[in-house]
């Protein structure tokens, strides 16, 4: 969460910081770990560590856009991802898109975000519309908290909810 000067607002940085300290040993972990099986495994799959403002937001997993086997690349490091998590670290989730995916950890989720701004700018849920807009199945959770949702008609959503 950004202030007018685009700066992190320091409440919030403090709400996650603990979390954001245990996150980035374990996510640095995670991206050596499915670094080593690209590289071991000749997957066809660009790994990066996105960071914003200093805070590790996710790690991002795109395959080669013409490539078949992509996706089954991407389904072997969600496994690998999966084992790593299981009895380790908790709220750690996984969205997939086609050939694309990404790993991400608990405070990097829209609805917690939206919830704690609306806690912290006097929003009156009785009384002010809350408008939400996304495209993919992971923002769904945060679309939830508004009272009108706004999906395009060319969306993740869409495809997998209405076609």
């Amino acid at each position: 969460i950004l202030d007018k000067a685009n700066n992190p607002v320091n409440d919030w940085i403090n709400s996650i910081r603990n979390e954001v300290e245990s996150a980035s040993e374990f996510m640095s972990k995670c991206f050596q770990v499915c670094s080593e099986i690209i590289d071991d495994q000749g997957l066809e799959v660009k790994i990066r560590f996105l960071e914003d403002h200093g805070i590790p937001v996710y790690l991002s997993f795109k395959g080669k856009r013409d490539s078949l086997s992509s996706i089954a690349h991407i389904d072997i490091l969600e496994s690998r991802l999966i084992e790593l998590c299981v009895g380790a670290e908790k709220g750690w989730r996984i969205h997939k898109n086609g050939r694309n995916m990404a790993f991400l950890p608990p405070y990097t989720c829209k609805k917690r975000a939206c919830t704690w701004l609306m806690d912290h700018i006097a929003v009156d849920a009785q009384s002010d519309l809350i408008l939400t807009a996304g495209d993919s199945t992971s923002d769904l959770p945060f679309m939830g908290i508004g009272d009108v949702m706004m999906i395009p008609s060319q969306s993740q959503i869409v495809d997998q909810h209405f076609k």
